[in-house]
């Protein structure tokens, strides 16, 4: 039965029909079906299968009768011609449900973000034990069904279709106006925009978590080398490296004097042909990383063949013992005693020599001796 035998049909035996609020035919759709009773004490009376217009969304109580028949809807959204499955196409709350029964995307909204399987709504269905339970478990089955090995395996992807299915995921105004329209996706994006901004403040993240997840979110998001190995694996040092050299490279992290200091002290060496690194050569300084304490050390001058380092340091930034008492606080900003920062530049010397066997040279920049420097240099050759 098509949309007008359905009309001429219901016009007969349904005086209770409804008919579309806009073509004022039929509620008709592809899964529509309406038969007269055979038998019984309704014998001869209208029954439905499938939508029609008697299918209505309750939501918080309220109910909302279907109002457009597929018609009518595919005209105001033309997205609504490529479903595949229109017979379940109001199975869930979604953008063409919003226009069939007219209901305001905000409750929509609302009500969807009840069913989304996050932990506060699986503790509050479930209880705080079960919930929990059941969240983690969840989380085991997303991370091996999203993984490329199980695509790969149910699916046959190849790596780039992986990608191009992770980038379709993600939220950006791109996907957004793709899914929803460009007026509607671009409000969507400026929403989650505004969300993100709020949700990411540190106010709100203290008044919600407190002050110790707000001090650990922050290490966690810092550009250390310990969070790049978390990010990249094996590569996280030579990673590390890299962004590090990167900001090198676009702003001044070294004074002026130190470096007129190594100039000079290649000049000095340059009949050797000792492969030097410094802050202003051979793009940067030379380094290594110590698991042990999660720290990576830059040495201010490197010669690679004799595998030997200079610190060059300055009276204010070291705190020369020639001016400064062990529990001075002499940097503005922040709170370590001179005798802490001796202490960090020492567990620094110790593990360069203990663990890559480099010996280091330490100058104060009001106390250069070149002479010496040289004797050192000489000797180690």
């Amino acid at each position: 039965m098509n949309q007008i035998e359905l009309t001429e049909f219901q016009q007969v035996f349904d005086n209770h029909a409804r008919f579309c609020i806009s073509c004022h035919q039929s509620i008709w759709y592809e899964n529509t079906i309406a038969k007269l009773r055979q038998r019984g004490e309704l014998k001869g009376t209208p029954y439905y299968r499938g939508t029609s217009y008697k299918t209505y969304k309750k939501i918080n109580g309220n109910k909302y009768p279907i109002l457009l028949c597929s018609f009518c809807l595919s005209e105001r959204n033309f997205k609504y011609e490529a479903v595949q499955n229109k017979s379940k196409i109001f199975n869930t709350l979604n953008e063409f449900t919003s226009i069939a029964f007219n209901i305001d995307e905000s409750v929509i909204n609302t009500e969807n973000m009840k069913n989304v399987p996050t932990k506060d709504n699986m503790i509050l269905k479930y209880g705080e034990k079960l919930g929990l339970i059941k969240w983690n478990e969840y989380r085991r089955k997303q991370s091996v069904s999203n993984s490329y090995e199980y695509k790969k395996k149910k699916h046959g992807w190849s790596k780039s279709e992986f990608d191009k299915f992770n980038k379709s995921r993600a939220v950006t105004l791109k996907n957004l106006i793709n899914k929803y329209g460009s007026t509607i996706g671009t409000e969507k994006w400026n929403e989650y925009l505004e969300k993100q901004r709020i949700t990411k403040s540190k106010d709100y993240v203290i008044e919600k978590y407190g002050n110790d997840f707000w001090d650990l979110l922050c290490l966690s998001k810092a550009n250390t080398v310990e969070n790049f190995i978390k990010r990249h694996g094996i590569d996280g040092v030579s990673k590390y490296e890299a962004y590090i050299n990167n900001i090198k490279e676009n702003s001044k992290y070294y004074s002026d004097i130190s470096q007129s200091v190594f100039n000079k002290i290649d000049k000095m060496i340059s009949e050797q042909n000792f492969t030097t690194y410094y802050a202003t050569k051979n793009n940067g300084e030379f380094g290594k990383y110590c698991p042990s304490n999660k720290k990576y050390y830059f040495i201010d001058y490197y010669i690679k063949e004799l595998n030997l380092g200079i610190e060059f340091n300055g009276n204010y930034w070291h705190c020369n013992p020639k001016y400064y008492k062990v529990s001075d606080k002499p940097i503005y900003c922040n709170d370590l005693t001179a005798g802490e920062i001796w202490d960090i530049d020492n567990e620094k010397i110790k593990y360069l020599k203990k663990d890559h066997d480099i010996d280091i040279i330490v100058i104060w920049e009001d106390e250069v001796n070149y002479s010496e420097i040289l004797n050192i240099i000489k000797n180690k050759n």
